[in-house]
């Protein structure tokens, strides 16, 4: 008797335990709270077309929809984003944060609504066949917060993360002004010994003596290129010492407009060294805009007149071998220039001499020692000092586990 009122006390106890864990457990399940503290703000460092929404996590959620509607109709909220809890932004004081930019217009007023959603299995009775067979259905619990108050998006003047892009620019701004009235003052502004245009005045005089032309050869980009007007500032130059020396140069041109200019370039250095009637407009000519078609006439012509220099300074493709290989073959001294790194190779394989990539732009300031372009150049050489320093400065921090100068150029200052 003692043994089945024992056995019967356990028996109801384990049922009572059993009871209460399934309510809890059930309780557990269907338990989403509606997402509280959201709050609203307009994105800053945006053209106007973005709204931040933040609110504190839902207990037990497992996604989150963010409604939206226009503050001066009567509409009701539509979904104009949904995202995971794995997906959503987490801020470090635990808020989640979601913004939308889905059809923001400026002046507009919106207000907001986030629901919290959670996907739950409910087991559902098996087919006719088996009904003793238990399967889920997937269902979806939703808690939705209250409104948030009006709000327009607003565009900002001045990108507060991008304040270390204005720092750069005042700097080099700065130090190009004080370069360039440094050489206005006469003090000599040193520029590394570029081998390549030290060989210009030898290779004009070869030309001279040996009483045949020098041929020029801009490249094969427009005039909007910046390897094309390094070119011309290049050739007027050259241009400048052959009219000094009664040597013919000979440019034939790609572009009509490069033509134009160079004609011009030409005329005008003429008139300078007060020789006008070595001025021909001829020397400058257009030849064929098809690639091939100018390389072949261009390549004719070398073999005709039988150059004893040719520059080829501008802007190459894959016809720059061609043209070093014609030259070479007619024995012409050969100064190449291009900021094509595919046809550099091409160039220091076949010529006499190469300007390397930027070698190129700092030719104009190098050959003519103009103060403007004088001070430009050493600003970006300092600048690129400047940051090639930083580079390395970072390299090392990085290795020591700080990140101060990556957070330099990507955070608020």
């Amino acid at each position: 008797m003692h043994l089945f009122k024992y056995y019967t006390r356990t028996f109801s106890l384990t049922c009572f335990r059993l009871l209460v864990l399934s309510l809890l457990i059930n309780g557990s399940i269907y338990a989403l709270d509606a997402p509280t503290g959201v709050e609203v703000l307009d994105t800053p460092d945006d053209n106007g077309t973005s709204i931040q929404i933040i609110w504190k996590p839902s207990v037990s959620a497992t996604g989150y929809h963010i409604l939206r509607r226009e503050d001066q109709t009567n509409e009701e909220p539509f979904l104009v984003g949904e995202v995971s809890v794995d997906q959503v932004e987490v801020l470090k004081n635990g808020l989640l944060r979601y913004t939308d930019k889905k059809n923001i217009r400026s002046k507009t007023n919106y207000r907001y609504q986030v629901m919290a959603v959670k996907a739950i299995d409910l087991p559902k009775p098996g087919t006719t066949n088996d009904p003793s067979e238990m399967t889920s259905a997937t269902t979806e619990l939703r808690k939705i917060s209250d409104e948030t108050p009006s709000i327009q998006a607003k565009g900002n003047l001045f990108h507060t993360k991008k304040t270390w892009v204005l720092v750069f620019i005042l700097l080099f701004t700065s130090l190009t002004l004080v370069f360039i009235q440094m050489a206005r003052s006469g003090r000599e502004m040193f520029v590394r010994n570029i081998s390549a245009l030290n060989a210009v005045e030898d290779s004009v005089g070869r030309s001279t003596e040996m009483g045949r032309p020098i041929f020029f050869v801009p490249g094969l980009q427009g005039i909007g290129d910046p390897a094309t007007i390094a070119a011309i500032n290049i050739f007027e130059s050259v241009a400048q010492q052959s009219i000094n020396d009664q040597t013919r140069i000979v440019a034939p041109c790609r572009d009509p407009i490069v033509m134009n200019v160079m004609q011009n370039s030409l005329q005008q250095v003429c008139a300078a060294t007060g020789r006008p009637e070595m001025y021909n407009q001829d020397d400058v000519f257009f030849v064929n805009d098809s690639q091939f078609a100018y390389v072949a006439a261009v390549d004719g012509m070398i073999m005709r007149d039988q150059p004893a220099t040719v520059f080829l300074q501008g802007y190459f493709y894959a016809e720059s071998l061609i043209l070093a290989e014609v030259s070479q073959s007619v024995g012409a001294v050969q100064i190449a220039g291009t900021s094509s790194d595919t046809q550099l190779p091409f160039f220091i394989a076949a010529c006499d001499y190469t300007l390397i990539g930027e070698e190129l732009f700092a030719a104009g300031a190098y050959i003519k020692k103009d103060s403007l372009q004088l001070g430009t150049l050493k600003a970006q050489d300092l600048v690129k000092l400047l940051l090639f320093g930083l580079m390395i400065l970072g390299s090392l921090l990085v290795l020591i586990d700080s990140s101060w100068v990556l957070n330099l150029f990507s955070t608020d200052w």
